[in-house]
């Protein structure tokens, strides 16, 4: 997930997504950072984590302070699994839509079977 000092990589999940708008908000680009400190989608979850980080979410600070204590670190790694696996289920969800084509490039089991159902 991380990248260079300033920035955040895309996670596997945005790298399958064929538009780097946010799917919540509409914001033209949905990155970890926009996710921390714009997206209203994890407002909630933001303060959780800012409670126990501090109000700096920038990522030197983040590292800095999850490498500081075991309690930052957990609440950072709890943050981004629940994050992901929203995103991730969301992306389900797109993908069983029926005029939607396949994100992922390869369905395997029922899912196939049905996607190939609805391209006849």
């Amino acid at each position: 997930m991380l990248g260079d000092e300033e920035s955040w990589t895309p996670s596997r999940t945005a790298q399958r997504q064929p538009t780097t708008e946010c799917h919540d908000c509409g914001a033209a680009v949905d990155s970890a950072q926009h996710t921390l400190e714009v997206c209203p989608r994890c407002t909630v979850l933001c303060q959780g984590l800012t409670s126990v980080l501090g109000g700096d979410l920038s990522l030197p600070s983040i590292i800095t302070t999850m490498l500081g204590d075991d309690e930052s670190w957990k609440a950072m790694v709890s943050f981004c699994e629940t994050v992901m696996s929203q995103k991730e289920a969301d992306e389900r969800v797109r993908e069983e839509a029926d005029d939607v084509a396949s994100i992922r490039g390869r369905r395997m089991g029922a899912s196939r079977r049905r996607y190939l159902m609805r391209l006849q």
